[in-house]
């Protein structure tokens, strides 16, 4: 009876090491499918800040994660730094100056970033956000 029990312990083990390859990779893509979602969540708010009239604003809430966002004039760049993924998505070129800006995300509070559209430009500033809101 205890072989038998062994056998069980050392099966299930050789089967949790052959499957757990699969949930990582899945759990990667996943992570990787929502930066990439975030990107394009990013890109659409400025280019629609492109054809708003001046003073208007938005407020975009990043999750609690790891990751570093990067605004170009051109682009919007998501990058996760365990899995060495980079998503990114371009932007919508016009008359309105985007600025560049850059923010590194956090596990530990949620960030947010405000757009503001003023004098033909689009300025950046991150915002800590507490859990509350």
């Amino acid at each position: 009876l205890m072989w038998m029990l062994m056998m069980l312990v050392i099966v299930g083990l050789i089967l949790l090491a052959a499957f757990a390859s699969f949930f990582v990779g899945s759990r990667e893509t996943a992570t990787g499918l929502l930066a990439s979602v975030q990107a394009a969540h990013i890109a659409g708010i400025i280019n629609t800040m492109q054809v708003s009239p001046d003073d208007a604003q938005h407020v975009y809430e990043m999750p609690k994660a790891e990751c570093n966002l990067i605004i170009t004039p051109n682009s919007v760049y998501i990058e996760l730094p365990k899995s060495d993924q980079k998503h990114s998505v371009s932007l919508i070129l016009s008359d309105t100056k985007v600025n560049t800006f850059s923010m590194v995300c956090s596990e530990d509070e949620i960030r947010a970033i405000k757009f503001e559209k003023k004098e033909n430009r689009i300025e950046m500033t991150q915002l800590p956000v507490t859990e509350n809101g």
